[in-house]
């Protein structure tokens, strides 16, 4: 009894964690292309289902067999890299179409052969629901757990390559003084080397910075503030001087630590959109672990069954 209960319960976690899995998954839920994500110079289309990376491939290939010009060695790199990052995109588009649905169907099965044994009926065909459940467990578990490092992968190291996203500080502001001069918030002498530290990576979407901050919104509204007096315009460009400013209250000069945009509109001003995708694309990796040993647990407790 105790082998029936517990294939049963890894057959119905299985079941139940792989549909909420399908309602949030940032795929098959279009959030990827919401992100903008495929933006930039090199990716052909957006909201498409699926991206033609063979096409990125070929014309890369045109030219290099046709001596075409690239900007320099580093350009060439990233063409490269996007047709390397496009084909892991859509390897991860069809994994989590096909793991979840497979998860489900093979997960119904197993619940309803599990609930029939729990119930203590259908002995004679007990070991070959056995047989199903260990091979099940296995097939849901090998391609969940793919699926699962995909899209980890893709979450920590995927690049947002546009202008939608521009890397911030803390405080949502673009530039920090550092004593002599004001600077972006990663290193601009990689750039020659490569031109991925200026963007952000998907992770990075869950931070405070890229979603609506109540501090911040005080400061928009406040005239005496230090982002009212310090942000770029038509009167003021980025030097290698630093930017002062007559505080309202006391008249007493005070510096422009940080310097922001004048349209905070354009940098998540609003809209907390950008954690709630985060926090969906985590979550459906977390369940994505959590049925992948669901489903161990069903070849476990199958093999047992069928023994």
């Amino acid at each position: 009894m105790q082998k029936n209960l517990f294939f049963l319960i890894c057959a119905a976690a299985l079941l139940i964690l792989s549909i909420i899995c399908i309602f949030i998954g940032p795929n098959i839920n279009d959030k990827i292309y919401d992100l903008h994500i495929l933006i930039s110079g090199n990716y052909p289309c957006t909201k498409t289902p699926s991206l033609n990376c063979q096409k990125m491939e070929d014309d890369y290939n045109f030219h290099i067999e046709n001596n075409f010009y690239f900007a320099n060695e580093t350009h060439k790199k990233l063409y490269k890299k996007e047709i390397d990052e496009c084909k892991k995109l859509n390897a991860m588009k069809d994994l989590e179409f096909s793991s979840f649905i497979i998860d489900v169907v093979l997960g119904f099965i197993c619940f309803f052969f599990g609930l029939i044994h729990y119930l203590d009926q259908g002995k004679p065909f007990e070991k070959y629901s056995g047989l199903i459940g260990t091979i099940s467990g296995v097939i849901t578990a090998v391609l969940t757990i793919i699926y699962v490092g995909y899209s980890a992968s893709i979450l920590n190291n995927q690049h947002i390559r546009n202008g939608y996203y521009p890397m911030l500080y803390e405080n949502k502001a673009l530039y920090h003084w550092n004593g002599n001069k004001y600077i972006l918030p990663y290193d601009e002498a990689k750039l020659n080397n490569d031109l991925d530290v200026q963007y952000i990576k998907i992770k990075d979407l869950g931070k405070k910075q890229y979603n609506y901050n109540s501090k911040f919104y005080q400061m928009t509204i406040d005239d005496d503030s230090e982002y009212k007096n310090c942000i770029i315009g038509n009167t003021f460009s980025i030097t290698t001087q630093k930017k002062y400013y007559i505080n309202g209250d006391n008249e007493n000069e005070k510096k422009c630590d940080y310097i922001w945009n004048s349209n905070p509109e354009g940098y998540y001003y609003g809209s907390i959109n950008n954690k709630f995708i985060y926090d969906r694309w985590l979550t459906t990796i977390i369940l994505g672990v959590i049925i992948g040993v669901c489903g161990l647990g069903l070849a476990l407790f199958g093999i047992l069954l069928f023994l």
